[in-house]
């Protein structure tokens, strides 16, 4: 009887769950405007052609790993090209995180100084937080593991 039921409730969710999935986003074509309105500000941005981003994007990159990449290869020798971009995604496909990609090309990750923010109402505090984090964040999972002293949520 409980397999029966397993059985029920198994085809219930196969037939259910994508019909919810699309209730959830019913304006898709609003979600593809915003895609190719970022797609074209990154273009914009670092001065390269649609066809560049579009590349990226087929790589299955999201957006911020986009704008990671072509900041590291606007900085080498060459800016943005095939040979860097190539580069750098070799470098990433072998598990290396961005921080340690940045050092090992002796580059920065960020173009742009980071803008004051105001936190709990103090403002003008420089938010060195998120640069510390993303220049002392370990590149694997194993050094999340490290990090944190082990799986679990044990105090």
């Amino acid at each position: 009887m409980r397999s029966l039921i397993s059985i029920l409730l198994t085809v219930l969710c196969v037939m259910v769950v994508p019909n919810l999935t699309h209730a959830a986003d019913p304006d898709q074509k609003s979600t593809l405007q915003d895609n190719q309105k970022l797609d074209q500000e990154l273009a914009q941005e670092f001065n390269v052609p649609k066809r560049r981003i579009d590349a990226l994007r087929a790589q299955k990159l999201g957006y911020g790993e986009i704008r990671h990449v072509l900041t590291l290869s606007k900085q080498m020798p060459g800016g943005i090209d095939d040979a860097n971009i190539d580069k750098i995604m070799g470098m990433r496909n072998n598990h290396e995180g961005w921080g340690r990609i940045s050092q090992d090309l002796g580059v920065k990750l960020q173009l742009k100084e980071k803008e004051p923010v105001e936190i709990h109402g103090n403002a003008n505090i420089q938010s060195h937080a998120d640069e510390h984090a993303e220049n002392h964040m370990p590149s694997s999972p194993a050094g999340m593991l490290h990090m944190s002293g082990g799986m679990g949520h044990g105090h």
